[in-house]
């Protein structure tokens, strides 16, 4: 103890110097308040991460906040661009999509095929997830708050990392509204849009928001032309506020979003042709082997394709080999062969309604609170074709959402399609404060229900082994009637001891969590009419209970200086892996939930010496973390040869750090920012061996941890050059991002190549505001990103020991732009 007291004693008093907190003044979830100027970062942040609204500086939680005016100062327009200003926040594509975003928080995160360690949350309701990627929109918003840590005593599902809250912007009793347009490079053209209408006064309010975004791709598809990573899509958002009277709120929000887009480029990092035996020894013997079984020479009809089965496989393995060659010769990662016209398809959509009853004091409740949060999702054909192989031919092709239909994949309403109230989440909250205690309990649950879910169609080796030739296959079962629920009863009070000590409070929170899973799997038969199921059988239950808590101490040592301590256990659900087409080895049908214990020390600082004022928050943890779950690929070691992904509970590990964020004010006109996260993860216990693919047998012990970098920092400046009635505010801002190396393959052990570790990277930002330009009431903006053109990757696909190869999405080029904004009514 005596050593965090020394690091948190030096570290604030070198605060005059160079520290302070981030962001610019975030409006609350409830009434909004006016934000502070947004370049100062130093007024009165409002958040609720303890479900009701107070000062960042009050609250014992490592908290980052950016108000919706500090989103668009600092370029923050999608879940990739909320790491670069948040110290311990990393992001990872997930699936072979950026639509997919995998957030790790202090060393949580997720694997393929398991939940989040780091749920997202759009206005109190947990994000839902589909093909499209999860359903949060990033415009028309009043804030985003990244809570670091285990949750799940206060709101929502529990999580071992933390939550993302992102809060649209809600109706007022004001008219008004605003009008935004973009263009930049790429040919990208952005409009957006809101309308806010007071309908009753302040009774009945009405706000309506959309965006519409273009922009051509910028990996091209050597072998088709495809232009991938482009942006089409547009969504819309309708909220309406009914507020009678003090003690009553009701607030539904419907929104929806549609895309048609060209999926991701994913680029051939590392082609292993020694050890996978389809591409080691010749074609012909390969191919004698494979129709070595009477069945399958029969059925494969080998007398008559053996000759082209073998030309496939010699033509795959060199369309690999030359890939392997162009990209590490030097050749351009913004050109990659691709074997199909790839797409990103469909539609979203969700309703959500939250009332608050305040029915005012209540006898030993305090100012009670009554709250209810309901919200349902559907998807509409919801689809994808991408590319995970690196190959013009067809090997590592995932194909979801698509039915077979007379072996042709389709876009059907059974295929992609969920309905209203089969998914949905329901919370229900009672609170109360008083002086001296605010507390809140509630019970929060999840149903998911799908009659019926299609596996991926999965070509692989250029249809080599298909049976009979060229045709495509499901790789897994049919998954029938399933049917997830998870529960979570919950509970958490803050008592405050001034009577005892001046300035002192306890606070303690415990959640109890049930989880259910049930499901039927069949095989798929594919007919000429469509795909229908053989024989049913119960697929594997499952039923898991688990407690989670928080207990944390906070003392007000002086008016400007906050210190707390916490610990706190959270957990992440476990499930049940898709089942294979037919018995693979070392297969399991279910995981457990992983768990994390920890313990935080911080301190929130607010200081001033004569022109110069700022803001230090710091915090300091350790973590311990078990049944660690992480993805495993398996190989089906009969024709076809396909794969299948699982999740096993594997490893132990511990983690610490430190996190420190900072804002310098100089007078009215300079604001510096200085954020640092330090991250060190390691396992502790991870059982057997891995064999890589020289033969080399390595401790499982010794994996690199994935999606946690040790070092991470940001450097921002803002610079009010013009402040004029008449001429409008003149500012200039800069971000320069940096941080340390970073493993993003789950399989790292099995390439000596270390192809998924990620060199030490930055990323410069530059923008130029010209508010309320000449008093016409119109805001004009240039922007940069990525001003260096750096390149890192983003996220790696590996199947070296089952398709051999590894593949990697790369982050965006430099791009830039103009934006122009009006603004009309209050």
């Amino acid at each position: 103890m005596s050593g965090h007291k020394a690091i948190v004693t030096a570290l604030l008093s070198a605060s005059g110097i160079a520290l302070a907190s981030p962001a610019a003044a975030q409006e609350s979830q409830a009434s909004q308040p006016p934000q502070a100027d947004p370049g100062s970062g130093l007024g009165d942040i409002v958040v609720t991460a303890r479900k009701r609204e107070e000062s960042l500086q009050n609250v014992p939680v490592a908290i980052t906040a950016f108000g919706g005016e500090a989103l668009r100062e600092k370029n923050i327009d999608t879940f990739y661009d909320v790491p670069l200003h948040t110290p311990g926040l990393t992001v990872r594509t997930a699936s072979a999509e950026r639509s997919g975003a995998d957030f790790f928080i202090r060393g949580q995160g997720s694997t393929y095929g398991s939940g989040p360690g780091v749920v997202s949350y759009f206005s109190d309701v947990p994000a839902f997830g589909s093909l499209l990627g999860n359903n949060i929109q990033f415009y028309d918003l009043a804030s985003v708050q990244v809570l670091k840590g285990p949750q799940g005593t206060l709101f929502g599902r529990s999580t071992t990392g933390g939550a993302v809250l992102i809060e649209p912007a809600r109706p007022t009793a004001d008219f008004g509204g605003f009008v935004e347009v973009k263009a930049g490079n790429y040919d990208m053209r952005e409009v957006t849009g809101a309308l806010n209408v007071p309908l009753v006064g302040d009774v009945l309010m009405l706000r309506v928001a959309g965006n519409i975004v273009r922009r051509d791709g910028f990996t091209i598809s050597s072998t088709t032309g495809q232009k991938l990573d482009d942006r089409r899509r547009e969504s819309y958002r309708v909220g309406l506020l009914f507020r009678p009277s003090e003690s009553f709120e009701n607030y539904t929000l419907f929104y929806g979003e549609h895309i048609n887009e060209n999926a991701s480029g994913s680029v051939l990092l590392e082609f292993n042709d020694t050890s996978i035996a389809q591409f080691a020894a010749p074609s012909n013997l390969v191919i004698a082997g494979f129709c070595a079984n009477p069945a399958v020479a029969i059925a494969a009809n080998c007398a008559g394709t053996a000759a082209i089965r073998a030309a496939r496989l010699d033509a795959l393995h060199a369309a690999l080999n030359a890939e392997e060659a162009r990209i590490k010769g030097g050749g351009s990662i913004r050109q990659t062969p691709t074997a199909y016209q790839d797409f990103l398809r469909g539609s979203s959509q969700v309703l959500q309604n939250t009332t608050t009853i305040r029915p005012g004091e209540v006898p030993v409740l305090g100012d009670l609170m009554i709250k209810n949060i309901f919200a349902t999702g559907r998807t509409i054909k919801a689809a994808s074709t991408r590319e995970i192989g690196g190959s013009p031919l067809p090997h590592g092709q995932p194909i979801n959402g698509q039915e077979l239909i007379g072996g042709v994949p389709t876009i059907t309403n059974r295929s992609g399609t969920t309905k209203f109230f089969d998914h949905f989440t329901e919370e229900v909250q009672l609170g109360g404060g008083s002086p001296t205690v605010d507390w809140l309990v509630g019970y929060f649950v999840e149903v998911d229900k799908n009659p019926l879910s299609f596996p991926p169609i999965f070509p692989a080796f250029n249809n080599a082994f298909s049976i009979p030739l060229d045709a495509l296959a499901y790789q897994g079962q049919l998954v029938l009637n399933q049917k997830d629920i998870d529960r979570g009863l919950f509970g958490q009070a803050t008592v405050k001891l001034d009577s005892l000590i001046g300035g002192l409070s306890v606070t303690a929170g415990y959640r109890k969590s049930k989880s259910t899973r049930r499901s039927f799997n069949a095989p798929a038969v594919v007919t000429p009419t469509g795909v229908v199921p053989g024989v049913v059988v119960p697929g594997v239950g499952l039923k898991e209970k688990v407690s989670s808590y928080n207990f944390s101490v906070d003392y007000r040592a002086a008016s400007n200086l906050l210190l707390y301590a916490a610990t706190r256990k959270g957990y992440k659900p476990g499930g049940v892996n898709p089942p294979p087409a037919e018995p693979i080895p070392g297969a399991l049908t279910s995981f457990r939930p992983e768990i994390l214990k920890d313990v935080e020390l911080g301190a929130k600082y607010d200081w001033e010496s004569g022109v110069v004022s700022g803001r230090t928050n710091i915090a300091l943890y350790k973590q311990w973390y078990s049944d660690i779950q992480r993805n495993q690929i398996l190989i089906n070691p009969n024709p076809p040869f396909g794969t299948v992904t699982q999740v096993a509970n594997i490893a132990r590990a511990s983690i610490k750090g430190l996190e420190l964020e900072n804002v310098i004010q100089v007078g009215r006109r300079l604001t510096f920012t200085l954020n640092y996260s330090f991250t060190d993860a390691k396992y502790t216990r991870y059982p057997g061996t891995t064999t890589d693919i020289l033969g080399n047998v390595i401790p499982n012990v010794e994996a690199p941890y994935v999606g946690t970098p040790k070092h991470q920092g940001t450097l921002g400046i803002r610079f009010l050059a013009v402040e004029s009635d008449n001429v409008g505010n003149v500012s200039i801002s800069g971000d320069l991002y940096r941080q340390s190396r970073v493993w993003l393959d789950d399989q790292a052990l099995q390439d000596p190549e270390q192809v998924g570790k990620q060199k030490a990277w930055s990323n410069l930002n530059l923008r130029l505001d010209w508010n309320n330009a000449g008093g016409t009431g119109i805001d004009a903006g240039l922007f940069a990103r990525n001003v260096t053109k750096n390149v890192h990757l983003l996220g790696v696909g590996n199947l070296i020991n089952n398709l051999g190869v590894i593949t990697g999405i790369y982050s965006e080029p430099r791009t830039w732009g103009i934006e122009l904004r009006y603004k009309f009514g209050s």
